[in-house]
């Protein structure tokens, strides 16, 4: 069984910590420190910001389906669209509904 990251960035530390043991009661669970790369995306850490890439998988998809050599499109999202904490939810409430949200 493996679970990403995603557990700590939605839950304070002592929640985690509670996850951590009760999961530790039920399987051998090993805390992994940085991940590079996870579920189809790059991550890289520098001093001030995280980037997320899913250049590998998009790569891969396109010579799974042979259009390897397709010219590239521009994307309706920016590129390099910066994200911080004060993008995120403003209200308790409202982080509580975006936990609710899978994907």
């Amino acid at each position: 069984m493996y679970i990403n990251n995603t557990i700590s960035s939605l839950l304070d530390k002592e929640e985690i910590e509670r996850v951590k043991k009760e999961l530790k009661e039920h399987y051998d669970v090993k805390t992994i420190k940085k991940v590079d790369y996870i579920l189809g995306i790059k991550i890289k850490r520098m001093k001030n910001e995280i980037q997320i890439s899913q250049k590998i998988y998009v790569n891969c998809m396109l010579e799974k389906l042979s259009i390897v050599s397709c010219k590239p499109r521009s994307t309706l999202l920016p590129v390099r669209i910066l994200f911080s904490s004060s993008n995120g939810p403003e209200t308790n409430e409202k982080k509580e509904e975006i936990k609710k949200v899978s994907y």
